[in-house]
């Protein structure tokens, strides 16, 4: 289970880097396909039902950190304590696996 769930989460980065870098050739009116299209709705319609913390922990961790920020200075600006924002990710990435179609995911 425990190595499932590194491999879940694993999959959830990439696709959320992925929608990272999607996401700004969009706004920077660089062509993409219908289906990176679609990627992008439905991602954002998804982060949308995460908690308003989960889904900041996630935007600065992957999705707007292009300077790769590190997560102790994410956690000091969201004056969260270690455990409690590594417990908010964790639970904000297994989240969006179980209400996402399993179609985006290798893992079993």
């Amino acid at each position: 289970m425990g190595n499932n769930k590194k491999e879940i989460k694993k999959s959830i980065v990439c696709l959320l880097e992925n929608y990272s870098n999607l996401k700004k050739k969009y706004v920077l009116g660089i062509e993409v396909s219908v289906s990176e299209k679609e990627l992008i709705n439905l991602l954002e319609k998804h982060l949308q039902m995460l908690s308003e913390l989960e889904h900041e922990v996630l935007r600065l961790s992957y999705i707007d950190n292009d300077e790769g920020i590190f997560d102790y200075v994410i956690q000091h600006k969201l004056q969260l304590s270690e455990r409690t924002f590594y417990r908010i990710k964790d639970n904000a990435l297994m989240k969006l696996y179980e209400i996402l179609p399993s179609s985006f995911f290798e893992v079993s």
